[in-house]
């Protein structure tokens, strides 16, 4: 009976032990956003111990997220700093807490918002670390997966619609800007019945780019041109017509 006993009290330890130390829920388990625009990242952490409070959340972001100064949201109680790489929300006064311990009136659920700039492309990890009031701390890494998704805008700034030329010979100029970085800009000139006579192809990279194109024509007629732009993500727009 005492050996039963002394097994019955150990695995109720065992249990004890497994539950005070179960750590924090973070979801989503993955985030994502355009490059060189402003996203808004919501995190939600939830308290999965009952025996005890949250009173730090540090989420640590890579070098290649800005953080937008002053944008930081929270349905927690608590002091917010910052460096370039980590956000911190805290509650350290006395019986305070940034995520409490109890499931009444969402209590132990609280999200944490920020808006930042993603200045890179690829895959990077977002850490997020939290302390109990015990000093206890985990940490859960996930996936930011920053993409280019963003058409280029591109501009037919001369000759002007419905020009009429004498000579034959015409300078084509097209603008073209880009979120990350332009790859190509191109003229087509189409006859009046819709058959390409002519393709120029410009190789091009940064942000914007206002590029000319030289053309004589071998014959009179009625003309339509435009031009096309891609960028070195695979994203593409012509101009209108």
């Amino acid at each position: 009976m005492k050996r039963g006993l002394k097994f019955l009290i150990l695995i109720a330890l065992i249990a004890n032990l497994f539950f005070v130390s179960a750590d924090p829920t973070i979801s989503p388990t993955s985030l994502s956003g355009n490059i060189n625009q402003n996203v808004s990242f919501s995190i939600t952490t939830t308290s999965t111990n009952p025996d005890s409070n949250v009173t730090k959340v540090k989420i640590n972001i890579p070098s290649s997220l800005k953080f937008w100064t002053d944008s930081n949201l929270t349905s927690a109680l608590g002091t917010f700093t910052n460096t370039s790489t980590t956000l911190t929300w805290e509650n350290n006064s006395v019986g305070g807490y940034a995520i409490g311990n109890s499931s009444i009136a969402g209590d132990n659920i609280k999200s944490f918002s920020f808006i930042a700039n993603a200045t890179s492309l690829g895959s990077f990890n977002i850490s997020i670390e939290t302390t109990l009031i015990n000093l206890s701390t985990f940490s859960k890494g996930f996936n930011l997966s920053i993409s280019d998704t963003t058409s280029p805008s591109i501009t037919l700034v001369n000759p002007a619609n419905n020009n009429e030329d004498t000579d034959g010979v015409l300078v084509f100029e097209c603008s073209a800007n880009d979120n990350y970085d332009l790859d190509s800009i191109a003229l087509y000139i189409w006859d009046n019945s819709s058959s390409e006579v002519h393709k120029n192809i410009l190789a091009t990279s940064g942000l914007s780019n206002q590029s000319n194109f030289d053309y004589t024509f071998s014959s009179d007629g009625e003309y339509k041109w435009n031009c096309f732009a891609n960028d070195s993500s695979r994203n593409f727009a012509w101009a209108s017509n």
